[in-house]
């Protein structure tokens, strides 16, 4: 199937009678049951009246009726039903000239050879034009009849733009005219400029009737037309639920031999509500009927089954549409419901059409996906002036698309801040990680240094245990040898061993790079008298390390450092100045 093949005719059979959301056409007017007492009225209101007002709540088949019920009756009367759908789109033709060109499709499929309308001339022109009558190939006189359906969307997509809107109120201006048979202003003034033009008109001619068919709930709407349509109100049918008389009749009038009566009971009740058999009043709705046989017989036929039986029946009113719209998607991709429940509802949830080309480039569905949609019932296409167009079958689906698309877009936005949360969680957790290593890092930063100021503290304490402890015992008992040696009280041997660090720092640290050095300051301090000299062998002992010559008392073992060296340099200065002062 291509593009040019979409908008199949419905197609009923005595296998399969019930059309699901589908309205009935006039070509299935066979399988059209349950409303033959409305459509007596109506009919009788329209040939009475010029313009009629047919209305009624969403999904009681206003359009079924119009189509399978009222147009074949019309045209039994020699009325000749003209459909009219008005196109809203940014693109579309001019409202009156969608009316002319309706109307000159209808004459030419018709087979009547009248003059098409012009554009140069209103519609009140037209129908009243004295060379313009409706005859047949019978030489009947027909009347046309003007059924602009779905008229509530005047209010709903002629408002989207302020520039449709005044385009549209100028359209149902010339429509008050024809309908109220109220010439236009400027043929008045014409016919005041000639008066030769007035025979060009016949005023009293009735050639065309009108009828307005919307859902009830914008009947308001309707009392802001009626300074123009003063007759708006006065010749109208409302269109209410059926009785469980008519629903049994909906389903065993054109599928008896697959349902039996107590079957279609159980199904006319399940549709009802149970809750609706104790009231006085029962009504069922033709849309949900008729989606619940639809469901049902497709489930038979899928079983193989002869006849539609009870265990069959399952779920409830909203589980059936809403199981009606999921089988339409299923085995499609997420973007086909996004083209279906953000592509065709305006943003409050009503339904709208989308331009063919627009669906196959916004939301990324291919023709074929769009097709599967139609072809199940859920979307249907139209060709209008601007170009095929596509929608939803039934403004009852709206509710149901409504609803899946807010709870599809709370789940998403649950999903998202779920997102959020779970990113935000995971940079928390990446910080506390880096916090972690810097943790671990500063740790084995620490451990290092105490390692290493224990291995340096371990290092120094062992080195001042090699060089420096072993050796204070050696330098205080060499010191105290000496000082009994010289008879000093034992005040100067302690007095010299605590003041020895600081003539360490004095005399011996200088002398730690340069041996020599210390023959140079002893040098220079022994000619000055501040100090008895010392024995050469001890100096040379202590410069090069040979210590033959020294008494076994005054030798220094090999393992003392320069400290030491120095150290004993020191402690002879000052015992020296000490025996000088003993």
């Amino acid at each position: 199937m291509n593009a040019q093949e979409i908008q199949s005719p419905l197609q009923l059979s005595p296998d399969n009678p019930w059309p699901g959301l589908q309205s009935f056409d006039e070509a299935s007017r066979s399988f059209f049951f349950g409303m033959r007492a409305e459509t007596d009225v109506l009919f009788r209101l329209v040939r009475r009246e010029t313009l009629t007002l047919f209305y009624g709540r969403s999904g009681l088949g206003k359009t079924s009726l119009l189509q399978a019920g009222l147009f074949p009756r019309l045209r039994e009367a020699n009325l000749l039903p003209i459909p009219i759908r008005l196109d809203y789109g940014p693109k579309a033709l001019p409202f009156v000239s969608q009316v002319k060109q309706a109307v000159a499709s209808a004459l030419s499929g018709a087979g009547i050879a009248a003059r098409p309308p012009v554009e140069a001339e209103s519609l009140w022109e037209y129908f009243h034009s004295s060379d313009v009558d409706f005859w047949d190939s019978q030489n009947r006189l027909i009347t046309l009849v003007l059924v602009f359906d779905q008229f509530e969307e005047r209010f709903t997509l002629g408002r989207q733009l302020a520039e449709t809107d005044a385009q549209v109120e100028v359209s149902l201006t010339e429509l008050s005219q024809l309908v109220e048979n109220r010439p236009p202003p400027l043929l008045k003034t014409k016919f005041e400029a000639q008066a030769a033009g007035v025979g060009s008109y016949d005023f009293d001619k009735h050639s065309c009737k009108v009828i307005l068919s919307l859902r009830e709930d914008f009947l308001p709407e309707l009392e802001n037309l009626r300074d123009r349509f003063p007759s708006i109100l006065e010749n109208t049918l409302r269109l209410q639920g059926m009785s469980e008389a008519q629903a049994i009749e909906v389903v065993l009038g054109p599928g008896s031999q697959l349902v039996s009566e107590r079957v279609a009971a159980e199904i006319v009740r399940f549709v009802g509500g149970a809750d609706q058999r104790s009231q006085a009043c029962f009504t069922v709705e033709p849309v949900l009927l008729s989606v619940v046989l639809y469901g049902l017989n497709q489930r038979r036929r899928e079983y193989q089954q002869p006849r539609i039986t009870s265990d069959l029946l399952s779920g409830n009113r909203e589980q059936i549409l809403d199981g009606f719209y999921e089988d339409a998607l299923r085995d499609l991709p997420a973007r086909a419901r996004l083209l279906v429940e953000d592509g065709l509802l305006t943003s409050s949830g009503r339904r709208d059409s989308l331009a063919w080309e627009d669906a196959l480039a916004e939301f990324g569905v291919d023709e074929q996906e769009v097709l599967v949609l139609i072809d199940r019932h859920l979307l249907r296409r139209e060709d209008r002036s601007d170009g095929a167009r596509i929608e939803l079958v039934h403004d009852r689906l709206a509710d149901v698309l409504r609803k899946r698309r807010d709870s599809r877009r709370e789940q998403e936005r649950k999903a998202l801040e779920l997102a959020d949360l779970q990113a935000g969680q995971a940079e928390l957790e990446r910080e506390k990680e880096i916090h972690r290593r810097r943790s671990r890092r500063l740790l084995v930063a620490c451990v290092a240094l105490a390692l290493f100021g224990t291995l340096v503290s371990g290092y120094l304490i062992w080195d001042r245990y090699l060089h420096s402890w072993q050796h204070e015992t050696y330098f205080s008992s060499f010191i105290q040898r000496n000082c009994e040696q010289a008879r000093l009280p034992d005040r100067v041997a302690h007095s010299i061993c605590v003041v020895r660090p600081f003539g360490i720092l004095l005399i011996a640290a200088p002398l730690f790079s340069e041996n020599l050095l210390v023959v140079d300051v002893y040098a220079r301090i022994v000619p000055k008298g501040q100090i008895e000299p010392i024995p050469d062998p001890f100096i040379e002992a202590i410069v090069s390390g040979k210590q033959g010559p020294l008494p076994a008392s005054q030798r220094i073992p090999q393992s003392v450092s320069v400290e030491f060296k120095g150290g004993i340099i020191f402690y002879y200065l000052v015992f020296s100045v000490a025996k000088g002062c003993g």
